[in-house]
């Protein structure tokens, strides 16, 4: 089960089964090594790219692997993680820059760095001199505290695959510029070579790096890389990317970079795990899975804009991911990017190419289009970076640091205690529109609305995203939300709530109009809960797919009444553009749309009790007929025969209760209130 390095210089390897230059067979063991030229399996020459194989690379002669150091550790034990084999000897270079053979005794490993290593005294990094050394203790903390050249350096990456770099990082804002490395026989390459733990706030700049497999400019292979930047060219074989070349999180990060590889090839990673809020400027080309900001991904999903550059490739090409197991993508191309020299169009943020948008910089004039790359105020920092993007004092969607602008969150309890705040018996209270904002912080909280809000005017933000849903609960508690006016036809999920999985309850709203994508609604763009006692009048909800007054993609939807318009192309319906089991009228109102296209529902499941009437309800600005009352078009009703015990049969309660919601009428109009 062990790990086998090597080199195997010259000769012939010769047998019947399980046969290899570096390891021959094993049970759980695995192999790295270098097989120069010349050397041969059965009198057979054999050709493998690849060191981390049982016959590892094949390379021109075996002087070369003491050339460079980082060549030199995939086999043997170097100054990248001290003598760690406790020999009393290690590999460096001597003063021509050939790697040799150092005695402990004669040439002591010394490590003289200010500070204690700790989050609360890292280790202190101010030179070349100082960089190197932090192989010497790999799993510490350390600070950048100056800007560092390498010009002329002979780098040695910062851990390797054979002794990984676990610690942490803090580029302290400072810039790393003019790392240069060639050597195609390498792999895990870059400023980091093997990152098991954490870099942030770095820049490298102006930098080349040419290697073999898993390639990156801040690292070959990463475990968590968060707010930095890179610019320069990179070029490997496959997991080539940017920032990254393979595995781990990348999180609000830039990258510059021209990126050529073969396969899995990114403009910031090449194969992922989580890659959230990151930026690619810059053409990226290879064969297969090549996109814009990752080439392939496992399981995760992947949030990056493609502002400028080409993507070129054979098979799975696209603007943000090239290829996936089970990985999903979020994010926007500005127009003139291409792929494969093509202009490619696409309209839903969702896709592996984004949603095609005209400008980068429009992604910052509305916080809710923000939020579907970047982690913005809505749901707070969640990528723990310190940092999250959010409207400046002229309305422009700017980074803002926790440190300098917290996030404040004020928003009182039913009984004035912290004790259980948020949860049922003591939810949180709202009272006014920054208030309602400050609810997109918490999305897992039970929050009572305790005043009528008026909307006109103010800069919405969504009450969950895709990107954060709302799991929480809503409860109106007999209060009118009105005047909210959102148009931005890059976003889906669009509404009040935009994305939400908790309940809504006894709300009414009003005047509301709300213009997107896909998923739009007055209410709420996407939801997969029960809603109970909502109340929507002259509203309007215009979109893609997927579109209704009430509701985009709906759930339940009990005791809810509906009049405004909806207008769509696919899934329309005036209440929701789908819908499941749920009892309600769709009181006046025209739905506009060409495909599944319903008075009630564009598409729906369950068992529904759904009225409208008749001759005030419109599809394509005709009236539609219903006899069916479990339909997609709903039972025909005049608006005399809506009586009391009429709305009763569909579940209406209008008596009061204490502390429990009713409805009432007053004035031939229904209304919810909360039993004193």
């Amino acid at each position: 089960m062990a790990l086998v390095k090597g080199v195997y210089k010259s000769g012939n390897v010769e047998g019947n089964s399980n046969v290899n230059k570096i390891l021959g067979g094993s049970y759980y063991g695995s192999a790295v090594g270098y097989g120069v030229k010349g050397t041969t399996v059965n009198g057979n020459e054999v050709t493998t790219l690849d060191p981390y194989t049982a016959t590892g690379r094949t390379i021109e002669t075996y002087e070369e692997i003491f050339d460079d150091i980082n060549m030199t550790d995939a086999v043997f034990d170097t100054y990248i993680g001290g003598d760690n084999d406790g020999d009393g000897y290690y590999l460096d270079y001597d003063e021509n820059y050939k790697v040799v053979e150092k005695s402990v005794n004669d040439n002591p490993l010394t490590f003289n760095l200010e500070g204690n290593g700790t989050a609360a005294s890292p280790y202190i990094v101010r030179t070349k001199e100082d960089l190197k050394q932090i192989n010497l203790n790999l799993g510490k903390t350390y600070r950048l505290d100056s800007d560092i050249d390498l010009e002329g350096a002979h780098h040695y990456f910062i851990g390797t695959n054979a002794n990984a770099f676990s610690g942490t990082f803090d580029g302290n804002g400072h810039t790393i510029s003019n790392l240069k490395y060639e050597n195609s026989n390498v792999s895990y390459a870059g400023l980091f070579g093997n990152l098991s733990g954490t870099v942030q706030n770095l820049n490298v700049e102006n930098s080349d790096l040419k290697a073999n497999d898993r390639v990156g400019l801040l690292a070959g292979s990463c475990g968590t890389i968060k707010h930095s930047k890179v610019s320069g060219n990179i070029e490997g074989h496959n997991y080539v990317g940017g920032i990254c070349g393979a595995s781990g999180t990348v999180v609000n990060s830039y990258s510059k970079t021209e990126v050529i590889g073969n396969e899995q090839v990114g403009g910031v990673v090449g194969r992922s795990g989580k890659v959230n809020g990151v930026v690619q400027e810059g053409n990226v080309s290879g064969v297969k899975h090549v996109g814009g900001i990752v080439g392939y991904s496992d399981m995760a999903l992947v949030k990056g804009v493609y502002k400028s550059g080409n993507v070129e490739g054979t098979s799975n090409v696209n603007k943000i991911l090239g290829g996936s197991y089970y990985g999903s993508a979020a994010g926007y191309s500005v127009r003139e990017t291409t792929v494969n020299g093509n202009e490619v169009t696409t309209l839903d943020p969702y896709t592996a190419s984004g949603r095609t948008i005209e400008t980068y910089e429009e992604i910052f004039e509305d916080i809710n289009m923000t939020d579907t790359v970047f982690d913005t105020y809505i749901g707070g920092d969640n990528d723990s970076d310190g940092y999250y993007w959010d409207y400046d004092e002229n309305y422009k969607v700017v980074e803002k640091s926790v440190n300098d602008n917290p996030l404040e969150f004020t928003l009182t309890t039913l009984d004035g205690t912290t004790t259980n705040a948020g949860k049922a018996s003591n939810p949180y209270l709202i009272n006014n529109a920054t208030e309602l904002k400050m609810a997109t912080q918490k999305l897992n909280m039970v929050y009572r609305l305790d005043s009528d809000i008026d909307l006109e005017g103010v800069h919405h933000y969504f009450i969950g995203t895709n990107a954060n849903a709302f799991s929480g609960t809503f409860d109106g508690n007999g209060h009118t939300i009105s005047n909210l006016k959102y148009e931005n036809s890059n976003v889906s999920y669009a509404g009040l709530f935009g994305n939400a999985s908790g309940p809504i309850k006894n709300l009414m709203l009003n005047n509301m109009d709300v213009f997107g994508n896909n998923y739009v609604g007055g209410l709420v763009g996407n939801y997969s809960n029960t809603m109970t006692n909502i109340k929507i009048t002259n509203s309007k909800a215009n979109g893609n797919q997927y579109v209704g007054v009430l509701a985009g993609y709906g759930n339940t939807m009990n005791q809810v009444i509906v009049s405004g318009d909806a207008t769509g192309v696919n899934y329309v319906g005036g209440i929701a553009g789908r819908g499941n089991a749920s009892k309600g009228v769709y009181l006046s109102g025209n739905v506009i749309g060409s495909t599944n296209t319903n008075r009630i529902y564009g598409t729906s499941s369950g068992t529904k009790v759904v009225l409208a009437v008749a001759d005030k309800v419109l599809v394509n600005g005709s009236i539609v007929t219903g006899t069916n009352q479990n339909s997609n078009i709903g039972l025909d009703i005049l608006e005399s025969d809506l009586t009391q015990s009429k709305y009763e049969e569909l579940g209406f309660v209008f008596t009061a209760s204490s502390g429990n919601p009713y409805w009432f009428i007053e004035n031939d109009e229904l209304y919810i209130k909360i039993a004193e």
